[in-house]
């Protein structure tokens, strides 16, 4: 017997690159998916839910996956010209209300369009990595599923138990009843 509910959380680091899965799982009727992911890895939701409805069918199943990279993944550019255009603009504001301020730096770069960054998107490296993560993960929360479905068992079958003798006990109360 195997319960619908169980919980893993299963974490492995290689090449400064962490991934940590966790799966938590509850009763329902059917089988509802949700899953959470980077952004960036997006990509992969489709073949995991593929993937993760392979080994469940029924329940409310919560995967989520963390990628934590400790060198840096983003790719950064400044964007001179429109720094360049708010800095004109905010130095001509400034100049018709009569202000002696200057825009700095810091006001600059906070401006839409000016820093740029991009993710790297190896989704397939970070798959070969999220894979394996995912399928510990499956397995222990499976473990789970049949220790808690045991136990549910053993307190049926106490339940059980407490009846038979219950109607053994009315059975020889019925001539009086």
């Amino acid at each position: 017997m195997k319960s619908m509910t169980g919980y893993a959380y299963k974490e492995h680091s290689d090449n400064k690159i962490t991934v940590s899965v966790e799966l938590k799982c509850y009763n329902s009727r059917f089988l509802d998916l949700s899953i959470h992911l980077p952004g960036r890895l997006s990509v992969l939701e489709s073949d995991m839910r593929k993937f993760i409805s392979q080994k469940f069918v029924h329940g409310k199943i919560e995967a989520g996956i963390r990628v934590k990279v400790d060198e840096s993944d983003i790719d950064v550019t400044i964007n001179k010209k429109a720094a360049l255009v708010y800095h004109s603009a905010i130095s001509d504001l400034a100049e018709s209300l009569n202000m002696n301020e200057k825009p700095n730096l810091g006001m600059i770069l906070h401006m839409e369009g000016v820093l740029e960054t991009e993710t790297k998107r190896d989704a397939e490296k970070y798959r070969e990595l999220i894979w394996p993560v995912l399928e510990e993960a499956i397995e222990q929360a499976d473990i789970e599923r049949i220790r808690e479905g045991e136990h549910t068992k053993a307190d049926i079958l106490k339940h059980i138990e407490i009846i038979a003798e219950s109607e053994k006990i009315v059975i020889k109360h019925v001539p009086e009843i």
